[in-house]
């Protein structure tokens, strides 16, 4: 989906998810019908999901590990106004703290 606008993410993740999780009703409903419904959906899509679902209540968590990147380009670039919740592990290199 690379170079879709938001906008081309959301209505095509609209059309192939189901509708939003009901507030208060367990998410784990039915973990094969999820595993179906998402198991080949792209990563843009679950994310403009998520922001659909959850709304203001959708946050991102980073170490701001290596592992990170890659999560931390496609929430912002997806759902640029999600926060993001920093866990200082202790263990990075001076140059993380700089950029952070």
């Amino acid at each position: 989906m690379a170079g879709a606008s938001s906008q081309q993410i959301a209505t095509q993740a609209a059309s192939r998810f189901p509708a939003p999780i009901t507030p208060g009703l367990p998410i784990l409903q039915d973990l094969t019908g999820l595993n179906q419904a998402y198991g080949e959906v792209q990563a843009e899509e679950i994310i403009q999901w998520g922001e659909s679902t959850f709304a203001n209540g959708m946050v991102m968590s980073t170490s701001f590990g290596i592992q990170s990147a890659v999560m931390l380009h496609l929430v912002t670039t997806v759902a640029p106004n999600t926060p993001i919740i920093w866990v200082d592990t202790g263990y990075l290199p001076a140059e993380t703290y700089r950029f952070a």
